[in-house]
């Protein structure tokens, strides 16, 4: 990871989802305990959505 990428992760105090980024980057966040239960496709080709009150989240 770079120094950068890390030292922006480490700024933001709080993080509620885990989220996968490339280079096998994660974010510490606790949140999916079970990615499977948030029912997102594994492609979203064509689709069109429209995520309202979400912070770092789906």
């Amino acid at each position: 990871m770079s120094a950068d990428l890390q030292a922006k992760i480490k700024a933001i105090p709080f993080w509620y989802h885990r989220i996968e980024l490339p280079g096998g980057v994660v974010t510490p966040g606790w949140a999916p305990l079970n990615p499977k239960s948030y029912g997102v496709p594994g492609r979203l080709d064509g689709q069109r959505v429209l995520d309202v009150g979400a912070w770092d989240g789906y």
